[in-house]
């Protein structure tokens, strides 16, 4: 067994402070850390600008360090308990070819979503792990998607698609939901420990953001509406054919600026099914139209 401690690399620039791992193709399972750990004290860490402890550079980052079998794995790459690699995601990090530099914590690559919850965020410039991106390891409350339509890519066959709104989310385009035979489910965040909770997330509606439904079943639950001035005409919710269900469950209805005047509705339904429970609407006046 080998502890690697203050090892360093250029802080502004530099990749993997204890370990590097260039791997090619094919060279995903030829590499073994089994017995390898990294200082944890404070005075002998080690440091680079991303993956203090461990880089690795591969084709296909899913490959070198598989989530099938998190635990294997998290012994194969020398990775600590899940609480301290959760709250240290620069320990461990890779790049994956197809996606470019992005560093990626391994945390999030050996960890599946989970409870299958695709959380979304606001992008963040410069980029920093929080902000939302659109990657094939993303959905994590702290490693977010960035848009609604890749995370439901994501869920794959799923018939409930889970989208977690992180607060203050904002869209500004028509999302089109498709999904017949399937629920798409926008619901508030999990907390930082995974669990449900009562705390609703907004969602702030600004310029062209809508949600048409023309195949399957939309939900919301635990979300606040937070419509701006500058939101289009129309309907931020709309249902158009008869194979459709809008579901609005323990929402809030505002406006971004306290009792300003907008000219745009909740939902309209043309055809298909609608249910509404515990909606509350807050100092909103619509303009006429």
């Amino acid at each position: 067994a080998s502890t690697f401690t203050s090892c360093t690399v250029p802080t502004d620039s530099g990749l993997g402070g204890a370990i590097y791992l260039d791997i090619q193709t094919g060279g995903e399972t030829k590499y073994d850390l089994t017995g390898a750990s990294y200082s944890t004290a404070t005075h002998s860490l080690n440091n680079a600008q991303y993956g203090k402890n461990l880089f690795i550079n591969a084709f296909d980052l899913s490959a070198a360090v598989p989530m099938n079998d998190a635990s294997a794995t998290k012994t194969k790459i020398g990775a600590g308990l899940d609480s301290y690699e959760k709250a240290n995601p620069t320990n461990l990090m890779g790049y994956d070819s197809a996606i470019g530099t992005l560093a990626i914590p391994l945390y999030y690559v050996y960890t599946a979503v989970n409870p299958l919850v695709f959380h979304v965020n606001n992008p963040i410039s410069p980029f920093q792990i929080g902000s939302g991106n659109n990657n094939k390891y993303c959905g994590h409350l702290e490693w977010p998607c960035l848009t609604i339509d890749y995370s439901m890519q994501l869920t794959g066959n799923s018939i409930e698609k889970k989208i977690g709104i992180i607060s203050e989310y904002k869209i500004d385009s028509l999302i089109e939901i498709d999904q017949s035979g399937k629920e798409v489910k926008i619901s508030n965040s999990l907390s930082d420990s995974g669990d449900v909770t009562d705390i609703k997330s907004i969602l702030n509606i600004e310029d062209q953001g809508k949600f048409s439904v023309t195949n399957g079943t939309l939900q919301f639950d635990k979300i606040t509406f937070s419509i701006n001035i500058n939101a289009l005409e129309e309907y931020i919710i709309t249902g158009s054919t008869q194979s459709t269900r809008i579901q609005i469950d323990n929402c809030i209805m505002k406006t971004t600026t306290a009792q300003s005047t907008i000219k745009t509705g909740l939902v309209e339904v043309e055809y298909g099914i609608l249910s509404i429970t515990n909606l509350n609407i807050e100092d909103i006046v619509i303009q006429d139209r």
